[in-house]
Order: C-alpha cells, then structure tokens, then sequence
C-alpha cells in the first residue's frame, strides 16, 4: 500500500490497462475537498477535480488476508498434480497460474465454484473499517488496486464486500503487495510519499534492510501496519492536516 501526492492528472488516467505492477502500497493527492464530495448512486466517488491524493492498494496478502491463488488450489483442488507443479519458473508465475487454471476447469471446476471460494476470503483485520473511511473522503482521494492477483477474483471479492465500486481503476492479471517483486516500484516513491508495507513482510525485511545499508536508497517514509486500522489512523491524520 502507498500513499502518493497526485500529478496534475489523475494517475489512473496514465496507467497502461494492461500492465502488471506487483502488490503495492497507497499513493494519495491534494484537493480542497477531503471530505466533501459524495458518492454516485452506483457507489463510485463522484469526483470533482482533481484528487488530492492517489490511494494505491494491493489485493493478496493486504486488501484480503490470504494469496487468493493459494485459496483457490486449497479450496478445490487441495494439490495440484506433481507433473503440473513441475512447470513453475520464477519470473513466468502468470503463465504457470493459466496452466493451473485450465487444469482446474478441466477438473469440472466452474467459475461458479471459483467465485464463492473468493467471496469467502476474509479481509485482512481492519481493512473493512479504513475502505468504509476511504469511501467517506469524496473526491480528496482517488483510489485504484494495483496487483498481480486474478482480475475475476478481485472484482468478485470487492463486489461480495460491497467495496468494488470505491476503485476507480482495478489494474491486474486478467488471465489467472506486499511480496518482495514490490520493492522496485516502491523505490521510486519520493521523500513526500507514505509506504504501507505489512509488519513482518517480505517487502517490509528489504525497506529496512536498504534504509539500513543507505538510508537515502528509499527515501519515501515507512508507516508499517499490522492492522489496517495502523493505516487509517495515518490517513487521519494526514487528512486532517491537509
């Protein structure tokens, strides 16, 4: 997750749709209105301006409390046949998660099947109370979710939490955080931006490894969580300055 003051433009509106960027924090911009604008009838924020802060979420591991992959397998196939298992390579997850699931359908499973086993991954601890926070904030804060996870298992899980309309984009793998494939990307946050990384993670062990080593080599600051009500209490208190 990162908190992030916006450019002159929405930084949604820049993204390429198609890229996959790894589990990430929560990037915020300044507006005049950090608690005005209401939500649409379908439940998007009605935005009016621009932003005062870009918020930027993970999905596995921070908006739920589980890797959604690993769910899947566990609730459907309790494990995968050695021969399959055999085909992962590092770098090519993406690829070897598409092969899981065509085994997976050619198995009788449906996507009847795999969107229950997503509705029913909890969210991490507290992150209900700071999305029902974020959703409050109007048009102060645009909201996307930047993850690796299956694009069908986050919008089904957002839509059973009564979340998804809060996003303004959803920017993940279409065919299928805090993991250490975030580090790159959170390196290129300034010195005003916030990052989010979840206590005891492996994207927290190498922030403090690098500020260790050379402080100045991740110069946004490292508000840690173990809870996500940790990161609403940031937000408050950013909020309320602003």
């Amino acid at each position: 997750m990162t908190l992030s003051k916006s450019p002159r433009e929405p930084i949604s509106e820049l993204l390429n749709y198609e890229t996959h960027i790894v589990k990430p924090a929560a990037p915020l911009a300044p507006s005049s209105c950090c608690s005005s604008s209401p939500c649409s009838q379908d439940g998007r924020m009605a935005v009016q301006g621009t932003p005062r802060f870009l918020l930027t979420f993970d999905f596995d591991q921070t908006i739920v409390n589980e890797d959604s992959d690993d769910s899947i397998v566990h609730a459907l196939c309790q494990r995968l046949p050695e021969s399959l298992r055999a085909t992962y390579r590092e770098g090519f997850y993406n690829e070897y998660m598409q092969r899981v699931f065509k085994y997976l359908g050619e198995q009788g499973v449906r996507p009847r099947d795999l969107r229950a086993v997503y509705e029913a991954i909890p969210l991490s601890p507290g992150m209900g109370d700071l999305l029902q926070f974020v959703a409050k904030q109007g048009a102060c804060l645009e909201v996307i979710i930047i993850s690796d996870a299956n694009t069908f298992g986050v919008e089904s899980k957002l839509r059973a939490a009564g979340h998804l309309g809060l996003f303004r984009r959803i920017l993940s793998n279409p065919s299928g955080g805090d993991g250490a494939n975030d580090f790159c990307p959170m390196g290129l946050l300034a010195s005003s931006d916030v990052a989010f990384p979840r206590r005891g993670y492996p994207m927290h062990r190498l922030i403090q490894e690098a500020q260790k080593a050379e402080p100045s080599s991740f110069p946004a600051t490292a508000v840690p969580w173990e809870t996500a009500h940790d990161v609403l209490l940031h937000l408050q208190q950013v909020l309320n300055a602003c």
